[in-house]
């Protein structure tokens, strides 16, 4: 695909509705930008998306406090009237393995509430269905802010289901269903609800995830795992790092390379990546220069680079 005329009328395809991709990484062959830049700036303009969440503060709050009842009845003790989400709120007196102790419950009540979506049928539940590819989002769900939607057919009852992948809260809460990017998602506006200073940690190897900040230190948080405070668990599952990089986002967008803090070895880490570390730092500041210039004025966030990792 390295032709451009070829690519631009895939893009008009899929802009159409006219054209089902078989794999992810085929829709970035024929983006306008596939390199490390273009990336950067996907995700800034995710980040910048997020501002525009509609469900509010208080609502999300009370979403959770409707359906995650807290530790055991028995466990608080009868007519208990203790507001087991307050109970979550950032405390800048608890240490890590305190806030821990407060998040790991919840977290756990959210994996199995919330169970990472694989490719079950939608009618009859049957794991045995054959993903046909992924296509640009309908209508409808373009009301949610899907940007695509995956499809899958079930040889039992025959019917087909559609996984569209939402970025509304409200509605990726209320259809229970979802994978890393969904979750990190909820998790990012979640944590902020409850006062923690929140970003969103973005995995080139295909993986997302959020931190917090407590003692002065950012924590890992990936609700699909129900993990908390645990970087070298993304080693024991075999991954081999380019890049991880983490979003915040507030009067502006500030992010920084954070590999270093979840690779095992940075000098494999290196070898891996097709950039040395000047042409990394070049092409994040690039990126930071080329979003900032582009985006859309609607948007008052500017972008900033903070630290690029390693030593």
């Amino acid at each position: 695909l390295s032709n451009e005329t070829v690519r631009a009328d895939l893009r008009h395809r899929w802009t159409s509705r006219r054209l089902v991709l078989k794999d992810k990484s085929f829709k970035k062959s024929i983006g306008a930008d596939e390199s490390l830049v273009g990336d950067v700036k996907g995700y800034l303009t995710r980040m910048s998306e997020f501002e525009n969440e509609s469900m509010t503060v208080a609502e999300l709050l009370e979403w959770l406090r409707s359906r995650w009842q807290g530790v055991d009845t028995a466990e608080r003790g009868e007519g208990t009237n203790t507001d087991h989400v307050a109970q979550l709120v950032f405390d800048p007196h608890r240490t890590v393995d305190e806030t821990g102790q407060a998040l790991l419950p919840m977290l756990h009540w959210f994996r199995s509430a919330y169970p990472y979506y694989h490719q079950r049928c939608l009618t009859c539940e049957s794991d045995e269905t054959t993903r046909l590819g992924t296509l640009r989002a309908s209508c409808s769900e373009e009301v949610f802010a899907a940007g695509r939607t995956e499809l899958y057919h079930c040889p039992k009852c025959l019917e087909y289901s559609r996984f569209a992948r939402y970025n509304q809260l409200q509605k990726v809460l209320g259809d229970a269903r979802g994978r890393c990017g969904e979750y990190s998602m909820v998790f990012y506006h979640l944590m902020r609800a409850l006062g923690y200073h929140t970003r969103w940690v973005c995995d080139w190897t295909d993986h997302v995830w959020v931190e917090v900040r407590v003692e002065n230190a950012w924590i890992h948080i990936d609700p699909c795992e129900a993990a908390y405070n645990d970087k070298q668990m993304y080693v024991g599952w075999g991954k081999k790092h380019t890049y991880v990089v983490a979003f915040a986002a507030g009067d502006e967008i500030v992010f920084e390379d954070v590999t270093e803090h979840y690779a095992a070895d940075m000098a494999q880490v290196r070898k891996r990546r097709d950039l040395s570390d000047s042409d990394l730092a070049e092409a994040l500041h690039k990126a930071v220069a080329e979003w900032n210039q582009e985006r859309d004025p609607a948007v008052k966030m500017i972008a900033r680079l903070t630290r690029l990792g390693g030593p």
